[in-house]
């Protein structure tokens, strides 16, 4: 069983290289269009012509349709994510000799696989787990700082010195 966990797993760990490479060129398509349909946007305010205004339709339907791909294509990473994620937890799972619980469903979320995976280990890691990631998120995002007020409308902020 281990051994066919490790080739999906590298399975899936091929098929996100490959989806990830899709959405950055995906990105560079999406861009080229944006740019496509912003040279023909000004070519249309300054020369007025109505060719440009072709153009500039042509360009950002392009920009949608790539970024609707885009999505999609992020929509199927978190899909394999998640997937990645049971299998390893079914792979712990066999190296420790227990078995996977089979009842659970994709929509559980990855934490009830993960204390399924630990729940003969004694300490819940995984509210350890989840205090270390909210005090690393309160670090890197930061407090929140009030910002001035103006002084008065339209008149610019204040100056603390």
């Amino acid at each position: 069983m281990s051994s066919s966990i490790e080739s999906k797993l590298e399975q899936i760990e091929q098929s996100i290289r490959e989806d990830l490479q899709k959405k950055q060129e995906l990105g560079k398509v999406a861009k080229t269009f944006a740019i496509i349909g912003g040279i023909c946007l000004a070519g249309l305010v300054l020369v007025k012509a109505p060719i440009f205004a072709l153009g500039a339709f042509a360009g950002a339907a392009g920009y949608a349709a790539t970024s609707w791909a885009r999505n999609n294509c992020e929509q199927r990473l978190d899909s394999k994510y998640q997937t990645q994620a049971t299998l390893m937890i079914a792979q712990e799972a066999a190296r420790k000799g227990q078995e996977p619980s089979a009842g659970m469903a994709p929509e559980a979320g990855l934490k009830a696989g993960f204390q399924t995976a630990n729940s003969n280990n004694g300490p819940d890691r995984v509210s350890e787990l989840e205090e270390t990631v909210e005090e690393l998120r309160q670090q890197v995002e930061g407090k929140p700082v009030p910002l001035d007020k103006p002084k008065k409308l339209f008149k610019g902020f204040r100056r603390d010195k």
